[in-house]
C-alpha cells in the first residue's frame, strides 16, 4: 500500500510495484484523453513563440466538449450564458489544457519504474495534485459517481462489473488524500 510523508526534503511517495503500474496507466490514458495543448489561434502564435501567450486575441473559441468526461474535465463557465462560456473558452482552454496535460506528464516522468519511492518539491506535488484530481473527475464521471456512491461501496458485490473501477476510483482519492495531508501537515 502506498505511502506519503512530509520529509525534511519534501513529500515522499512510496509506491509498489503494481501501484505504479496502475497510476502511469490511468494517468496515460488520462492525458491521452486530454490531449496536449491545440494549435494556437493563428493571431496568438506569435506571442506563444515569444512567450507571450493569452497576449493576442484568440480568433475563436474551442468547440465545447461532446463527450461527459471532457465536459467534466474542460465544463462550460457560464451555464445559462452561451456567449460568455464561449469568450471564458476562447481565452482560458488552451492554457488549462496545457496545464493539464502538463501535470500528468510531470506525475508521469516522476514514477519511479518497477516501484519504490520518489520525493516531490513543492511544484510536483501541486502537479501530481493536479493530475490526480483530473484522473478522478474523469473516472468518477465514467462511473457516474454521485453523493449515494459510498452507501452502494459498502454493499457492491465483488462479482460487480464495477467494483475494481471503483476500488481504483477509493484507491486515487485516498492517495490523494494523504498527499494532501502531507503537504498541510494537520
Amino acid at each position: 500500500m502506498s505511502t506519503v510523508r512530509r520529509t525534511r526534503l519534501g513529500i515522499a511517495v512510496l509506491l509498489d510495484p503494481v501501484e505504479t503500474a496502475v497510476l502511469a496507466q490511468v494517468i496515460n490514458e488520462m492525458s491521452e484523453l486530454i490531449g496536449s495543448e491545440p494549435a494556437a489561434p493563428d493571431g496568438e502564435a506569435w506571442a506563444r513563440d515569444l512567450g507571450l501567450a493569452g497576449l493576442g486575441e484568440p480568433e475563436s473559441a474551442p468547440t465545447p466538449p461532446s463527450d461527459p468526461i471532457s465536459s467534466r474535465l474542460f465544463p462550460d463557465a457560464y451555464t445559462d450564458d452561451a456567449a460568455a462560456a464561449d469568450d471564458f473558452r476562447r481565452f482560458t482552454e488552451t492554457e488549462l489544457r496545457a496545464a493539464k496535460f502538463g501535470n500528468a506528464i510531470r506525475l508521469l516522468d516522476s514514477l519511479p519504474e518497477g516501484g519504490g519511492e520518489l520525493v516531490l518539491d513543492d511544484e510536483g506535488s501541486a502537479a501530481w495534485l493536479g493530475a490526480l484530481n483530473d484522473a478522478r473527475l474523469a473516472l468518477g464521471t465514467a462511473l457516474d459517481v454521485d453523493q449515494d456512491t459510498a452507501d452502494e461501496l459498502a454493499t457492491l458485490e465483488v462479482d460487480d462489473p464495477r467494483a475494481p473501477r471503483l476500488s481504483l476510483y477509493v484507491w486515487l482519492g485516498e492517495l490523494q488524500d494523504s498527499l494532501l495531508w502531507a503537504l498541510t501537515g494537520d
